[in-house]
């Protein structure tokens, strides 16, 4: 047997037990798809050096850690949207609007200063709330490098926001 026949035997056996353990672990379809999808491409480019016997360990091993990493991005969104709706809910007095006020130019600076391709990813994941793969798509490029763009921008949102306090 070869390899490539060896891994569309694994896909076929074991893809439903994949994606079942990515849902306990995420609870979101979507974002489950494409954290097996991406786990099962990578074991497929590393096929070559796993041994029959630990493909499946990999696999699903690959599979932790993506979701956890899914998680961990989460939260962290969670957090800004947070931010963004305490920014933008509460009342606040004169001198307060005013620190609003240079804190959304400043933010609005750091867009402009971004790149065109970064500033089209986080306007697209995070206002339009389009998922990573729509936008891979779109702009014709790999889910991790719009991942990349992503953790680019925030990177440096968190170093301006972390100058201004």
């Amino acid at each position: 047997m070869n390899k490539k026949q060896d891994f569309e035997r694994f896909y076929r056996e074991h893809y439903n037990a994949l994606f079942y353990y990515a849902m306990r672990l995420v609870d979101d379809t979507e974002a489950c798809r494409d954290i097996v999808g991406e786990a099962l491409e990578q074991t497929w480019a590393r096929i070559e050096q796993i041994e029959p016997s630990k493909l499946k360990n990999f696999t699903y091993s690959l599979i932790h850690h993506k979701c956890v990493d899914h998680l961990r991005h989460m939260v962290a969104a969670n957090r800004y949207v947070a931010f963004y709706m305490q920014l933008y809910s509460r009342q606040v007095d004169d001198d307060e609007w005013q620190e609003h006020e240079q804190l959304i130019s400043s933010v609005t600076d750091l867009l402009t200063r971004l790149s065109p391709r970064t500033r089209y990813v986080l306007e697209q994941c995070y206002f339009h709330h389009k998922r990573y793969a729509e936008v891979a798509e779109d702009m014709g490029i790999s889910v991790s490098g719009v991942k990349k763009h992503i953790v680019t921008a925030l990177k440096q949102l968190r170093a301006e926001l972390a100058k201004k306090s």
